[in-house]
């Protein structure tokens, strides 16, 4: 899977790629990694920073994909709500790395979530969102990636 690298939407295709953008060095960035990895999720930024930086995500899937979360209508609204965002977020991760059948569970998954919380405004996602991430579960890819969905890394 590509990642997007700083601010000029550099598309970084390894792992080295990543470290240089953000000017870590080989063990830095390993142990970075490791540890974010290792971190529960609920010891991440994740849950604060995903509901405010979703829409600005572009994700490049193993086929070359382009997937935005960005669109706006012609009235210049975003075309999303913030839990259709994060929603689409994690079923393009699992799609890529578990399979469409896996993807569409989750989107079946998470419909569910966020129509028995009622969740009608912005806000009300980060309520949900420890619901959500279970969907996933802590070990998976999807999740592995999600964690690196914050501010400082973004």
């Amino acid at each position: 899977m590509s990642a997007l690298c700083g601010g000029d939407a550099t598309v970084c295709q390894s792992p080295e790629d990543v470290r240089d953008s953000v000017g870590a060095g080989p063990d830095d960035f390993s142990a970075q990694i490791l540890s974010l990895w290792q971190k529960p999720v609920e010891e991440t930024p994740l849950a604060k920073d995903l509901p405010r930086l979703c829409r600005r995500f572009t994700i490049y899937t193993s086929d070359g994909e382009a997937h935005a979360f960005d669109e706006k209508g012609e009235d210049g609204m975003y075309r999303r709500n913030i839990g259709q965002a994060v929603r689409d977020i994690m079923c393009v991760l699992v799609g890529d790395t578990e399979g469409k059948e896996a993807a569409e569970a989750t989107a079946l998954a998470v419909d569910e979530v966020l129509e028995q919380e009622r969740v009608d405004s912005n806000a009300d996602v980060k309520l949900v969102l420890p619901r959500l991430f279970e969907i996933l579960g802590e070990d998976s890819p999807a999740m592995r990636l999600l964690k690196y969905a914050h501010q400082n890394v973004v």
